[in-house]
């Protein structure tokens, strides 16, 4: 397990027993050792794939600052809880609550209380995937609106990061075709490959889309580009997409939205310069995710 260190945030509260904590209020600082895998993060370079401990500070601070109670081993507990559910990557988490100006009748330093919570592993882990989504009929940029909305209304799956739009030319199947809106999310989620793509299939199937011609037009299309590290080739399922290597429309959004991401360890930058479907796709103005 890799640690990140966060040391010292501190506010103004009006925590304790006593009516004059309450009235008076007095400072209090919190520090915090975040046990998650960093594995994810040291490939990709990329925040999405680590804790932002800028969040996690924020956090921190609205619970120094927020409602009242009586016992630091709660506000601890309290801090703990929430940071466990709203950051899915930490495993393990030691929370210390300092409380310098305590009222106790005799000289001392400060006082604290620890607090060790880990998730539990009953509980399905959140592993994170890329998502491509592309619609060429109807109400084209609706339709994508309210795919990311299914998408982070499902309540196993968390949209990361949005991509910026592409307007591109079709790629295969009949001539003609209208152009295509694409783009590019990140998600993290605890249902495992072949249930998320179940679940893109429904929201695809919410949005009429009928698959009656290879690579036809259609209102909207959500392809798995990569689920966590898992490598899998079946009829059904493929991982990483076989074909994302060659897909500027899958890897210019991607490259927008995350400019050092990876693709089967190559840099997708790198990947995009060899795509020669690159010259028909333009960046949709004013929709940036």
């Amino acid at each position: 397990m890799d640690w990140i260190q966060l040391t010292g945030v501190n506010g103004y509260g009006y925590h304790g027993v006593f009516a004059q904590e309450r009235y008076q209020g007095q400072h209090f600082s919190v520090d915090l050792n975040i046990g998650t895998d960093f594995s994810a993060a040291a490939s990709s370079d990329e925040v999405t794939d680590t804790v932002h401990y800028g969040e996690v500070a924020a956090l921190v601070h609205a619970h120094i600052v927020g409602e009242p109670v009586n016992l630091i081993e709660r506000l601890a507990a309290n801090i703990a809880t929430d940071i466990l559910q709203n950051f899915p990557t930490i495993d393990r988490l030691e929370v210390r609550v300092h409380k310098p100006d305590a009222p106790i009748q005799v000289p001392f330093e400060s006082v604290a209380v620890t607090h060790v919570a880990r998730r539990d592993k009953a509980t399905p882990s959140w592993q994170q995937a890329i998502l491509a989504l592309g619609s060429n009929l109807g109400e084209k940029d609706t339709t994508l609106d309210t795919a990311i909305e299914a998408l982070q209304d499902h309540p196993n799956i968390r949209v990361l990061n949005v991509s910026p739009r592409a307007i591109t030319k079709a790629v295969g199947g009949p001539e003609g075709q209208p152009d295509f809106v694409n783009m590019v999310v990140r998600v993290a989620t605890t249902l495992k490959p072949f249930e998320l793509l179940g679940a893109c299939q429904q929201i695809e199937s919410d949005h009429d889309r009928v698959r009656t011609i290879r690579w036809g037009p259609r209102t909207l299309d959500i392809d798995m580009i990569t689920y966590a590290d898992v490598k899998q080739d079946s009829p059904i399922l493929r991982l990483p997409h076989p074909l994302a290597h060659q897909r500027a429309f899958v890897l210019e959004p991607w490259s927008w939205m995350e400019p050092h991401a990876t693709l089967n360890g190559t840099p997708i930058t790198e990947l995009l310069r060899q795509c020669p479907d690159r010259e028909g796709l333009n960046r949709a103005k004013g929709r940036h995710g």
